[in-house]
């Protein structure tokens, strides 16, 4: 469900306004296909010599189930029988090699959800709403965010479509497991990096995820973990004078991964939200279990109220770097907090090489390719001769 917005304000020195918001914004990442953020696509259809054919399940929801699509009668290359790329058909181009054209088809009962309205107004329902949060989604692509490539809204079906990016490999920990063998730190360091990264992109771009969690990272074939599941999310505004943005007023997707800001319903920073909820990820990751798991959404809020997070199985990996980390994601002051910018910085995570300037000296121009400069010089001239004229009257 995405959150609603109220009146209060908040901003960060370190939180950089993305002045490409609505439009195609910087990319993030490197790996061929993710397309930079912009509008998403439209579409009345999904045929099978588009998408290929629906294949097994994927996962399933209350207003709809998500299956695989696959097309297997052309190759990369156009020719023979093969498996097409995935963003070669989705966006019209190929990627280098070709890859596998295998999408994560979202279908929804459009029927229920134009019937159930959201706001006080009544203006919007569910079927809007998802509309919108598939928009951020596509907003939001980067390397490491699952792509939301196409809206099909067919008129004569009952169902509306979101067609994605498929990470092969599914979710990191299955919905269903309540406690699983914990990861090595090397691995924990690339899954929270990524996720960092992912809500870099995010939150310059005014989005906040609010449902950040182990079963809402998905790895692909090559092994890069990206953030799906933008239902919770919401943009922020900002107002035009300051650029403060406004707080999020209701509480994020999953009660364990909430910060205690978020647990008595009041206005809250959404994007030092998602920070507490990466960070109890990893928390979860590293131990193996949620720290706050309880039998109810009440009963886990007064926890995380009471309750500080317990850093004794992070601490006996023997990583100061890790521990340090975790302290300053899991501040429970948010105005202390890490941003994810901020935290990206951390010294536990491998630095990328700063770019070196060139020392070549440019060359010089010659008058006519630098008109403005002559022309103020002639100008220049000009006026220095009126001076001189005016002085020997006098």
């Amino acid at each position: 469900m995405t959150m609603t917005c109220c009146d209060g304000r908040a901003n960060d020195d370190d939180d950089e306004v993305d002045s490409t918001r609505g439009r195609a914004g910087p990319r993030d990442g490197g790996r061929a296909g993710p397309r930079d953020g912009g509008r998403l696509r439209e579409s009345t259809t999904v045929d099978a010599a588009t998408y290929g054919s629906r294949g097994r399940r994927l996962g399933k929801g209350a207003y709809g189930e998500v299956f695989e699509y696959t097309r297997s009668d052309v190759s990369s290359d156009g020719t023979g029988t093969g498996r097409a790329s995935a963003s070669m058909t989705v966006d019209g181009r190929g990627t280098e090699g070709g890859g596998a054209a295998s999408f994560a088809v979202k279908e929804l009962d459009k029927r229920r959800l134009a019937s159930v309205f959201v706001g006080s107004d009544r203006k919007r329902t569910l079927l809007d709403q998802a509309r919108a949060e598939s928009e951020l989604q596509s907003l939001c692509a980067c390397e490491n965010v699952v792509e939301a490539y196409v809206w099909v809204n067919d008129a004569s079906s009952t169902q509306v479509r979101l067609v994605m990016e498929h990470c092969e490999r599914g979710s990191i920990v299955d919905d269903e497991a309540e406690t699983f063998e914990p990861f090595d730190s090397e691995k924990i360091k690339i899954i929270l990096r990524s996720i960092l990264r992912a809500l870099r992109t995010c939150h310059k771009r005014d989005v906040v995820h609010y449902d950040i969690k182990p079963q809402n990272v998905f790895e692909t074939s090559d092994g890069t973990y990206k953030l799906g599941d933008f239902g919770c999310a919401c943009e922020v505004e900002r107002d035009k004078k300051t650029g403060e943005r406004e707080l999020v007023s209701k509480t994020p997707g999953t009660p364990a991964f909430t910060a205690p800001e978020c647990c008595e319903g009041e206005p809250a920073d959404g994007f030092k939200a998602d920070v507490w909820a990466a960070g109890m990820t990893a928390h979860a990751l590293a131990t193996g279990k949620y720290f706050y798991r309880a039998d109810g959404a009440w009963e886990t809020y007064q926890k995380i109220l009471t309750h500080r997070v317990d850093f004794t199985e992070i601490d006996k990996r023997g990583d100061d770097g890790f521990s340090d980390l975790m302290r300053r994601l899991l501040e429970p002051d948010p105005a202390k907090r890490l941003s994810a910018s901020r935290a990206l910085l951390h010294p536990w995570f491998p630095q990328e090489p700063a770019r070196v300037m060139s020392s070549t000296p440019r060359p010089a121009l010659r008058w006519y390719q630098r008109p403005f400069r002559w022309l103020r010089m002639k100008f220049a001239k000009r006026k220095k001769g009126k001076d001189g004229a005016a002085a020997e009257r006098k």
